[in-house]
């Protein structure tokens, strides 16, 4: 292991046991030995969870490690696109940071459920100023509440060429 990789990080025998009898790729093991390395919420997950498919091992490579917590690591990780998830959460979470500041994102992975949370203290950013003056066609939307309005309206306008009824908020009645 330490010639293979430069290092060999505790708990890293026990989880290589876990992965199975069949060959992974290189790129497997190279995240692997560095979630190992790098310690912290990652590798306690890793060590006592239990399988290790690869997207999960590289899934959570990709997340930054102070995202590594393992709240964030339970939602994030065993849903269906965990790795889209995991990469719009870190960028979401980057973002934040930079509008709201550290505080705010501290706050957020603290939460019980942080996607809930990133997604309320999205919701509660203001909404951005639009880049052109708007038009006949292309009106100015200065809140969410007149986006919502206007997608409603042009979803209905779209779903009636297929005949399909009563369509509002993405949902048929």
């Amino acid at each position: 292991m330490a010639q293979a990789f430069g290092v060999q990080p505790p708990g890293m025998r026990g989880v290589l046991g876990r992965l199975g009898a069949e060959a992974r790729r290189p790129q497997i093991y190279r995240a692997l030995v560095g979630l190992m390395a790098d310690g912290g919420d990652g590798a306690k997950f890793l060590s006592h969870g239990g399988a290790l498919p690869d997207n999960l091992i590289l899934t959570a490579a990709a997340l930054p490690p102070p995202l590594r917590s393992k709240r964030v690591l339970k939602e994030v990780l065993f849903h269906p696109g965990a790795p889209e998830r995991a990469a719009a959460f870190a960028w979401s979470v980057k973002r934040l940071e930079a509008l709201e500041g550290p505080h705010t994102v501290a706050a957020v992975l603290k939460d019980a459920k942080p996607l809930r949370a990133l997604d309320r203290w999205q919701k509660a950013l203001p909404f951005p100023t639009p880049p052109w003056p708007g038009g006949k066609f292309a009106p100015r939307l200065h809140s969410v509440r007149p986006l919502r309005q206007s997608g409603r309206k042009t979803m209905t306008r779209c779903w009636r060429a297929y005949d399909v009824p009563n369509v509002e908020d993405s949902r048929s009645e």
